[in-house]
Parts: C-alpha cells; structure tokens; sequence
C-alpha cells in the first residue's frame, strides 16, 4: 500500500514540480528569410532539489549516431552561424543536454526526442499561445517522460 502511495505521489508531484525538461523554441526574425519562423534550441533540464552536474568527459559522441536526422537537426536546430563545425555545435549541444539530465539518452535518442516534441508543438500551435522574451525564445515545459504539461497556479 506505501509503495503505491510513494509512486503516485512521485509521477503526480515531485517528478512534474521539481524534476522537469523546458523546451527551447526560438523565433527568427522576419528578415531571415533562411531559416524557418521557430527553431529548436534544446531541451533544458531543470531541477528544485539539486544541480545534478553528470560528468561529461566519459561521454563519447559520434556524429554518424546523428545520420538519419541529420538533414531534420539542420532545418530545425536553431544556429546563429551559417558557418559551423558541424560535429562540435551538437556535441557541445548533446553536453549542455547531457551535464544536468536526469535522463542518460544517447546522442541520437536525445536528438530525435527533441526534434518529435518539436514538432508536436508545431503541429499543435503551441508557439503562437506563448509569450515571447527579450531573446525571442519560448520555454515549454516537459515532464521526465517527455510529455507537455501547464503549471498550475494553486
């Protein structure tokens, strides 16, 4: 009976308000007319506990894992240089990631659950419901099962 009442307390309650993902959505402006109007700038782990600080220097990374959606990271991922190493932005990318996430996914399953969320969002107007900052970014919120959810003012 406890251990029922620990695991909902801990889906319903401390996983939704303190162990949670933002994803960062970034307008473009409306001169650049070579990237889309929204962009993908990650997914930002957020926690109220503690800093979890994940060592990143035994994580290898392989670019080639990123092959299928490599055309899909181009168009979506947001990139303020047109001229870039390819290999070091979404390593450096997978690391921000990586160093805070409660989640230990591999390069490829991060970038794709990133890139499908995206597109759930896209696809269920969620940008145009938000409030821009001074940045011209969005954070949406995700549950550690990667699903969105609303705060709740109590």
């Amino acid at each position: 009976m406890f251990g029922l009442f620990f695991n909902l307390l801990n889906e319903y309650y401390f996983n939704k308000r303190y162990y949670f993902y933002y994803l960062v959505i970034k307008k473009n402006s409306d001169f650049d007319k070579n990237k889309l109007k929204y962009q993908v700038k990650g997914l930002l782990p957020v926690s109220y506990f503690n800093n979890i600080n994940n060592n990143t220097e035994k994580i290898s990374f392989d670019i080639g894992k990123l092959e299928p959606i490599l055309k899909d990271l181009d168009k979506y991922w947001y990139n303020c240089n047109n001229n870039f190493n390819k290999y070091d932005f979404y390593k450096q990318q997978y690391f921000i990631f990586y160093n805070k996430a409660f989640t230990k996914y591999k390069e490829l399953d991060y970038f794709r659950t990133v890139i499908t969320l995206f597109e759930e969002a896209k696809r269920n107007n969620m940008f145009d419901k938000k409030v821009f900052d001074k940045n011209n970014e969005i954070f949406i919120p995700v549950d550690i099962k990667f699903r969105f959810f609303e705060f709740k003012k109590r």
